[in-house]
Parts: structure tokens; sequence; C-alpha cells
């Protein structure tokens, strides 16, 4: 797979080439992804270059997401007049000084903020307006200047995640409870003692880089911006197979990072049109052909390394959620599963939903056994 983030487009242990595109840039992050983040460790990857990540555990594999849109202006100018400085019951106003430490991209643009101690009635925040309807997500990297401490991040007021930052390294909080919000509403940033149930925080200095506010129920990968919004666009992995090889009997596996314990997860592999070896919905396992469905009851740990596989062969097909040890086995139609000669993996393409997190060590084989 090469090193992590270095943009390149992975090969194949047999020399196998990987199609990808993806018209925007995209963010990659090598090592850790919540926290534990060094200066450096986030990497841009340009359009149509691929982002190759461990997820933070385990060997690299392929990050696979759908479209995003960050609706924060000025993501990382916490300075600029678009966010809104707020000290209310009391609470002191936020400060924010410009360009005080190395954020995680590796550029000395993350901004020192201090956020007034505040009671149970009291906020000390930096905010936008929301300019979307429906399910909402905020994220922001996070480093304390000096020492730990504890504060908030949140979708609107009364849906805050308390999240505790480090001196030491970079913390990626989030805000994520796919509650559907109106358009107008405010996602905070700061001490939101009103907002959080009530919860006093102490007067604290951070280093903030990379905030986002974005629809959908959970946070995907960082979005710079700057005057307006920028949306990420879909990603779209392939490679071929050829025709004939595994139409009638085969084996496919491959182990999932998924990006957010509410993404849900997605296709991991599809032969276009219609026919689907591998697709992971949470942790229920599920396989597909033209008229057959089966699938596995669901496990636990989706943020874990899950390995599945699944085979089909003669008159029967299998699929296996092998890290939670479930399965299940249906009658296969022989149908030529591999009629085309383009396997999807992570179905951005025209396979239904991408899987939202990383797909690594996948295996594709004629022989119903060679993959499990």
């Amino acid at each position: 797979m090469g090193a992590a983030c270095a943009c390149t487009t992975p090969t194949g242990a047999k020399g196998e080439t990987l199609t990808f595109t993806r018209a925007s840039s995209g963010t990659c992050l090598k090592g850790a992804t919540t926290a534990g983040i060094a200066n450096g460790d986030m990497v841009t990857c340009t359009s149509n270059q691929p982002r190759v990540m461990s997820g933070g555990a385990g060997p690299l594999g392929l990050l696979v997401e759908e479209s995003r849109t960050n609706t924060f202006l000025r993501s990382n100018e916490f300075d600029n007049p678009a966010w809104t400085k707020l000290g209310q019951g009391g609470a002191a106003t936020p400060t924010v000084t410009a360009d005080q430490a190395v954020c995680p991209d590796g550029t000395t643009t993350a901004d020192e903020v201090a956020f007034g101690a505040t009671t149970a009635v009291q906020r000390s925040v930096l905010y936008q307006v929301s300019t979307f309807s429906g399910a909402g997500s905020t994220s922001v990297f996070v480093k304390s200047k000096t020492t730990g401490d504890t504060f908030d991040v949140c979708t609107t007021a009364a849906t805050c995640t308390s999240c505790t930052h480090v001196a030491g390294s970079w913390t990626l909080c989030k805000s994520q409870n796919g509650i559907a919000i109106s358009a107008g509403t405010t996602p905070f940033i700061g001490n939101a003692s009103s907002d959080n149930g009530g919860v006093a925080r102490n007067a604290q200095t951070v280093y903030l880089c990379a905030a986002q506010y974005e629809a959908g129920s959970f946070s995907s990968s960082y979005i710079a911006t700057a005057g307006s919004a920028v949306t990420r666009a879909i990603e779209n992995a392939s490679f071929a197979v050829a025709s004939g090889v595994v139409n009638t009997s085969g084996s496919f596996a491959a182990t999932v990072v998924a990006e957010d314990s509410l993404g849900g997860g997605g296709g991991l592999a599809a032969f276009t049109p219609s026919n689907r070896p591998l697709y992971a919905q949470s942790l229920t396992a599920r396989m597909y052909d033209s008229t057959t469905v089966i699938q596995t009851t669901g496990g636990a740990g989706w943020l874990l390394p899950h390995r599945f596989w699944s085979n089909w062969s003669a008159s029967t097909m299998s699929v296996n959620n092998a890290t939670d040890a479930l399965s299940a086995s249906g009658a296969f139609d022989g149908d030529m599963m591999g009629g085309s000669t383009t396997m999807e993996v992570g179905c951005g393409t025209s396979g239904s939903g991408p899987l939202n997190g990383i797909i690594k060590q996948v295996c594709l084989d004629p022989s119903p056994t060679r993959c499990q």
C-alpha cells in the first residue's frame, strides 16, 4: 500500500491496478484519528488522489467517503468576523489570537482561544449560524495550551458533547447525535454550560484548528473553507476483473475500519450493475446476487477493525462477519456474479452507499475458500 497519506494509488499484491477518482481534494490522517494526533499528521491529497491510511489501527487501507460539505466559513480562522465570540450570562467573551501554534497539517495557523469560566447558566463560546436543516455534525481539532481540561462541542443548543483535550497532542472533538435541526440554529465550540446540562467549565486557553459543520449524523474528514462553503466529492474506486473468472464461483474478503459508529457502513464490493459479493451495514454482513439477499445478525464494536468474507459456488452462497463469528447462507442463482469486468471497492460509483470508512486487506479469488 505504500506509505500512509502518500496520495499515490496502491497496487495489489499481484500488480492489480486500482482505478480511483474524486473530483476534489481530501484530507488524510497518517496515524491516530481521534486523540494523540501529531503536528503534520494531516495531509491534503488533491483531486483523484486516494487517501491511504490505517484509521489508527492495523495495516493501511483505502478511505472511501460520501460527498460532504463544510458549511463553517473561514474554518481555520477563528479570529475572522465569520465567527461570533459570545460571552453570555455574565461569562467572559472568548478572545482569539491568530496563528500561535502548529496545526495537524503542519502549518503555523492554530489560533489561541481563551474561553471564560462558566456556571450552569452561562456560555463562553464561538459559533456560526447554520445554513441547512436536518441532521448535523460539528467537529474541531483542539490542543490545550498548558493544562488539559474539558470543553463542549455542540451541534446546536442542548445537543453538546464534552471533550477532554491535552497539551501534548491534538484531539478531534465531535458532536454528532443525528438530531434534526433547523436552519438558523447555532453550533457552539467552547464552554457551553447552559447547553451541556449545566456542567460548569473552567476558564481555559486552547489552540483550535480545522472546524467543520456538515449535514449528516456523523463527522467526516476535514474540508478546509475560506469565504464560502466547500464540498468534498464522492470517491470511486474499482479494479478490473477478467471476464468469467468469478462468474459462478469465488470468494471475497476485506477488513473494515468504520469512520464512526454512526456511519452505518456501505458496500465493500460490487460487480456492476446489481451483484454485490459483500456489504456491511454496521456489523450486519450482507450478500446479493440478482435474486437473493442473505445477511447475518448484527455484531458489536463497529469502530474496531472487522474482517468480513463471502463465497459463492454451485447453488450456495454464504456471508460472514468473521470477527464476531456470525454467518448466513442461502441459495445462489448462478447468474454470473462477476459478469461485469469491473469490481467496485467501497461502492462509490454505481453501488449503493459509500463505505464511509477504510477498507483494507482485500481479497478476490475464483476459489470459494481461498479468501476466507
